[in-house]
């Protein structure tokens, strides 16, 4: 008995579902007739078809040369002469790029610093140590006795003949000294003079062959110290442009591009590839910057206000609407459909646009039309 109530009561419920549904029916076609735009007859429609999305985008690029030579001077206190290439120029290895004064043989002009200091201090204790045998005389001819009336015996006489002479010959010493001292000084300092005036050439010449690429110049006369550069070579038939500073991930490794490159009124395009990209690095460390390598040779100086063409979005063979016929409710996407004499709204699920066409991925089928604005 019981058994039976509780299959009533499963039908009777299972018909009151039936007759809710049903009732709904009359609802959703109101909801969409509350879309209406026009009558068909009116609104232009298009449906689903099968074309291609493409979608392009373009980054400013810059040269940069691969192999470069940073040319520096090779010894100390060398004063700046000339410069004899400019930037652009094409120079062998072997050419005399810049040339420089040297300061004469920096060894002998250290030694000769030092046999000064040195000449200073013998000179002094020479002399000091006159100056006291020189005291020490005076002592003893002061110690000589003389009579009371004035007159000394025949050996007080001698004996300070001998201290005057002594003392005499102590004076010449003295001189001697010092005009031997000065002379030396003289002759180093004479020699110095020479060796700073004369000095020697230095010539800097290109250690490889290449193009000038910065020059450093000087005021004629200017000290330059070891390890300064003087010129910077590069490799013009090395380098690679530069792309997407700031646009991490929008080149990839292998990638096509196409470069457009020249004056503004003579513009000119080559292909190229994507060589280096730095999405393998962490994000703290990644520039946004990628290298892409030209498939024909060019003179790097006509790749003047580069940039560089690539397809951010290519899919062929896809299910595709007009951009305008996909609407938006609150972030919804839908489309205005075009059925039995009436326009309602059917939500559907969008992929890519290119800014002209969308990608449908489902809501809508191909015999299906829609509102068009």
């Amino acid at each position: 008995m019981c058994r039976r109530k509780m299959r009533f009561v499963a039908l009777t419920l299972a018909l009151a579902c039936l007759a809710g549904c049903a009732a709904q029916v009359p609802q959703e076609a109101k909801l969409l007739a509350e879309g209406q735009e026009g009558t068909p007859s009116n609104v232009r429609t298009d449906s689903l078809t099968t074309g291609t999305l493409y979608k392009e985008f373009s980054m400013s690029a810059e040269v940069a040369y691969v192999r470069k030579t940073v040319v520096r001077l090779d010894v100390d206190g060398a004063q700046y002469v000339e410069t004899r290439v400019s930037s652009g120029q094409a120079v062998q290895a072997g050419d005399v790029l810049a040339v420089f004064r040297g300061q004469g043989d920096a060894l002998r002009l250290t030694e000769i610093a030092q046999e000064l200091d040195r000449l200073k201090t013998e000179t002094q204790d020479e002399l000091y140590d006159l100056e006291k045998e020189k005291e020490r005389l005076l002592e003893q001819r002061g110690e000589v006795e003389v009579s009371p009336d004035g007159y000394s015996t025949y050996r007080e006489k001698v004996a300070r003949q001998v201290i005057d002479m002594r003392l005499e010959r102590l004076e010449l010493q003295r001189q001697q000294a010092e005009l031997r001292a000065a002379e030396r000084e003289r002759a180093l300092r004479a020699e110095r003079s020479e060796l700073q005036r004369t000095g020697t050439s230095i010539e800097v010449a290109a250690p490889v062959d290449g193009v000038v690429g910065q020059v450093q110049y000087l005021t004629v006369g200017a000290q330059y110290a070891r390890g300064q550069t003087v010129v910077t070579l590069y490799d013009p038939d090395a380098f690679l442009l530069m792309v997407g500073e700031g646009l991490t991930g929008a080149l990839r490794m292998g990638q096509r591009v196409e470069v457009e490159y020249g004056r503004f009124n003579q513009r000119a395009r080559l292909t190229g590839t994507v060589v280096a990209a730095d999405l393998a690095l962490s994000a703290r460390y990644r520039t946004g910057l990628s290298a892409v390598q030209l498939d024909e040779p060019v003179n790097p100086q006509q790749l003047l206000n580069a940039t560089v063409y690539s397809a951010q979005l290519q899919l062929d063979d896809v299910p595709i609407l007009p951009r305008s016929a996909v609407l938006y409710d609150n972030g919804t996407p839908y489309v205005n459909l075009v059925q039995e004499g009436a326009v309602g709204k059917r939500i559907v699920l969008t992929g890519p646009n290119d800014g002209s066409s969308v990608m449908i991925l489902a809501g809508l089928d191909p015999d299906e039309a829609v509102a068009v604005k």
